[in-house]
This record gives C-alpha cells, sequence and structure tokens, in this order.
C-alpha cells in the first residue's frame, strides 16, 4: 500500500506543478499584453507631442519652400516620419 500512495502523491504533486506552470504562463500572456498596451499608449502620447511641436514649427516658419514642409502640407506627418526613418528623401 505505501508503494501506491506514494505514487498517487507523486502524480498529484505532478499535476498540481503542471497547474501551476499553466497558469503561470497565462499570467505572463496578460502581463505582456498589458505591457504593450502601455508601451503603445506612451508612444501615441510621444507621437502626438512631437507632431503638435512639428505643426507649431510649421507655422511659425510661414511659407517656407523647404522639402519638409511640402511632405508635411501634401501627405502629413505620418509621411514625413515614414520617409524620415526610411531616409529616402528625393530633393
Amino acid at each position: 500500500m505505501n508503494n501506491s500512495s506514494g505514487i498517487q502523491e507523486l502524480m498529484a504533486a505532478e499535476t498540481r506543478a503542471s497547474q501551476i506552470v499553466a497558469e503561470a504562463r497565462i499570467g505572463r500572456g496578460e502581463r505582456m499584453k498589458q505591457a504593450k498596451s502601455d508601451a503603445q499608449e506612451l508612444i501615441d502620447a510621444y507621437r502626438g507631442e512631437k507632431q503638435e511641436e512639428f505643426n507649431a514649427r510649421v507655422l511659425t516658419a510661414g511659407e517656407s519652400t523647404s522639402i519638409y514642409t511640402h511632405f508635411y502640407r501634401t501627405e502629413g506627418f505620418s509621411y514625413f516620419i515614414d520617409h524620415y526613418r526610411r531616409k529616402r528623401w528625393f530633393i
């Protein structure tokens, strides 16, 4: 009987351990989703702040003929940022 109960205890411990691991994986996934969401909020806030700064500079520059102003007025801020990152300016 001792051998049988020892095996049962071992099986129960293994089941508990696998449940703990499964819960930890679920928790990790939820924390990663939350971190991604928080990071996206920060990115959006930063992008909005920089866009406002850029808008203010464009307005204070007046009728500038720079390539930056042209792209901003024709395509918008996101186009400007995407192309700036890729360094594909054609002058």
